[in-house]
């Protein structure tokens, strides 16, 4: 253990012992909000604002937006009127952008393009999900996480 700790001290330089991953040139945005009319609309626009600075093209803005809007809709919907709590992560690579929100809402996959469609919110975020080739939906202890990718 010592002698490893020494040789990535003498290789790296001992600052970067506890982080020998290479820095990132992503762009990572983090977002807490209270889902409501007002915090959602607040957020979408944030968002496209920061991936304007991005150079993103304005075709996935809009997706990643449309994306944002359902999602937290259909969260407030199925969980009306208890308070939901949510955070939107934006991670913007050279070649992609990620969207992954995370809500305390009740649990459901809103990625399952086989769900049973009761809104036209949910249709729309099922036609969104169709074209996205690269959605997940994963649940942790209590809450609900999806990941959505676009390819740049």
């Amino acid at each position: 253990l010592i002698i490893g700790y020494v040789v990535v001290c003498w290789k790296f330089g001992k600052k970067m012992y506890p982080f020998i991953i290479p820095e990132s040139t992503d762009k990572i945005f983090v977002h807490e909000i209270a889902v409501n009319d007002e915090d959602i609309i607040a957020l979408n626009d944030l968002v496209e604002e920061e991936l304007k600075k991005c150079n993103v093209e304005s075709s996935i803005i809009n997706q990643v937006q449309l994306m944002i809007e359902e999602t937290f809709m259909i969260v407030k919907e199925k969980n009306a009127p208890k308070r939901i709590l949510a955070d939107c992560t934006v991670i913007v690579g050279s070649d992609y952008v990620r969207l992954i929100t995370r809500d305390n809402g009740m649990i459901f996959n809103i990625t399952d393009v086989n769900a049973k469609i009761n809104s036209l919110g949910q249709y729309v975020a099922a036609r969104l999900i169709e074209e996205n080739s690269d959605a997940e939906y994963m649940t942790t202890i209590s809450f609900n996480r999806n990941s959505f990718l676009w390819e740049r």
